[in-house]
């Protein structure tokens, strides 16, 4: 048998010996095609539990988000619209959108089925924190409320 007619690929050289390395041969059960291994159990019991690491990037992003819109409804709400706190604000915002956007995936980690601003997800965001839901929503809704209030609802009221 020449060696381009082999069913098994070579693996990455890494310059010390040509054999198979350890735990990634054939028959040891460990290799990536063997169906075994973190990947393989995470796919087969369904996703993994909500991280420490990736409750604290979500819920940073909503809290960033929430108080960053805030802070531009309450500089629209003084006639500052365009100043400076108000695209600090607005530029905050967007990087909490870009934190949740990185550490919020429903197919890697195990949330409920619903919105994310719903108090299920929430909650279960908040308790990998160890946090309090009721006052993190709370909060969360209460600068939800403000920068809607200052960036859609007076905007649009004045309108003319």
């Amino acid at each position: 048998m020449t060696p381009s007619s082999s069913s098994r690929r070579p693996g990455p050289r890494s310059g010390r010996g040509s054999g198979p390395r350890p735990g990634s041969g054939a028959g040891s059960g460990t290799g990536t095609g063997s169906g075994s291994g973190p990947a393989a159990a995470r796919t087969s019991r369904g996703p993994a539990p909500v991280t420490r690491g990736r409750a604290l990037g979500a819920l940073g992003g909503l809290l960033a988000f929430t108080l960053g819109f805030a802070v531009a409804g309450v500089a629209v709400l003084l006639d500052r619209g365009g100043s400076p706190p108000y695209l600090v604000g607005i530029a905050l915002g967007l990087v909490g959108m870009g934190l949740i956007g990185f550490h919020y995936q429903r197919a890697v980690a195990q949330l409920p089925q619903g919105r994310l601003w719903s108090p299920a997800v929430i909650r279960a965001l908040a308790g990998p924190l160890d946090l309090p839901a009721v006052p993190v929503l709370v909060v969360l809704y209460a600068l939800g409320v403000v920068g809607i209030v200052g960036n859609l609802i007076i905007p649009l009221s004045h309108r003319r």
